[in-house]
C-alpha cells in the first residue's frame, strides 16, 4: 500500500464517504488507507462511524485520544510537542504512515471533498522524477492562486504569501521545462480556496475551475502552501512536521501556522 491520508477532525468525519466513492469508482480499495486522528472534542460516535467502512473492506481507522497516548509512550518526548485541541494532532497521523512506510502521505482537512476524478492519481507523481513544466519568478515568489479560476476575476493569493511581494508591478515569471524530482504536491481548492482573513474580509472568494492542472516552482522561487488536501513523500517528514503552536516570537503568539 502506497497512500495514506491523514484527517484530523473534532466532527463526525462524513467526508470519508465522498472518499469511499471516489475508491470505489476507480477501484482503488486496496491502494489506499484513512487515519482519522481524534481530539478531545471529537465525538464518541466516530469509532463506530468509521468501524462500518472498515467493516466494508475499506482500510480506515479511528485513532481516539486513547489510542494515541498508547502509541506514543514509545516516544515520551514527543507527547509534550502535540498538543490537544489543535489541528498539530495530525502529526501523530503522519508519524503512522511514516512508520507503516507509506511514501505518499496525504494531508486532508475535514471539509476536503475529492472531485470527480481519480483523487489518488492526481498524487501518483509524488516520489517521481520527470520533466514538468516549471516556473521561476523575479521576485522568487509565485502565486498559485494564479492557476485557479477565480468567480469574481480579481487576483487573490494563498495564505502565508508575504504582503511585500503581492501585486508587485514589475514581477515577471518563465515557464520552461526541466527534471525535477516531486516531494510535496500542493492540491488547490475549488469552491473556497484557501486565502488569508484580510481577503474574506475584503470580499467573498469562489473558485470555480483550475486554468493548469501541474506546475512545478523553480528552486529559485517560493510559494507558501498548508494541509489541506497537501501530498508529501515520506523522506521530507521532518521537514513538514507542525511547529508548536501557542509559542511567542519577538512578541507574537505562533497560531494556525
Amino acid at each position: 500500500m502506497r497512500y495514506s491520508i491523514v484527517i484530523t477532525t473534532i466532527y463526525l468525519p462524513r467526508v470519508l464517504q465522498a472518499f469511499v466513492e471516489n475508491f470505489q469508482r476507480y477501484s482503488r480499495k486496496g491502494d489506499v488507507e484513512i487515519l482519522v486522528i481524534g481530539d478531545l472534542k471529537t465525538p464518541k460516535e466516530t469509532h463506530d462511524y468509521v468501524a462500518e467502512f472498515k467493516n466494508q473492506g475499506f482500510h480506515f481507522e479511528y485513532w481516539d485520544v486513547g489510542s494515541q497516548r498508547r502509541w506514543i509512550e514509545q516516544f515520551p518526548d514527543l507527547a509534550s510537542i502535540i498538543p490537544y485541541n489543535s489541528d498539530n494532532r495530525r502529526n501523530i497521523g503522519y508519524l503512522i504512515a511514516y512508520e507503516r512506510k507509506r511514501e505518499c502521505i496525504i494531508a486532508v482537512d475535514d471539509d476536503n471533498y475529492p472531485t470527480e476524478a481519480d483523487y489518488l492519481d492526481g498524487y501518483a507523481k509524488v516520489g517521481t522524477t520527470q520533466r514538468w513544466k516549471t516556473v521561476r519568478s523575479n521576485s522568487g515568489w509565485y502565486n498559485v492562486c494564479e492557476l485557479l479560476e477565480i468567480e469574481e476575476g480579481c487576483t487573490v493569493y494563498p495564505r502565508g504569501y508575504p504582503y511585500a511581494y503581492r501585486w508587485l508591478e514589475d514581477e515577471h515569471h518563465e515557464l520552461f521545462e526541466s527534471e525535477n524530482r516531486i516531494v510535496v504536491n500542493a492540491g488547490l481548492w475549488l469552491g473556497d480556496p484557501d486565502v488569508d482573513a484580510v481577503t474574506r474580509l475584503y470580499r467573498p472568494v469562489n473558485s470555480i475551475g483550475l486554468k493548469e492542472e501541474t506546475l512545478v516552482l523553480d528552486l529559485s522561487t517560493n510559494c507558501p502552501f498548508n494541509t489541506q488536501n497537501t501530498a508529501f513523500h515520506w523522506d521530507i517528514l521532518p521537514c513538514y512536521y507542525y511547529v508548536v503552536m501557542g509559542q511567542t516570537i519577538d512578541g507574537l503568539k505562533i497560531d494556525r501556522y
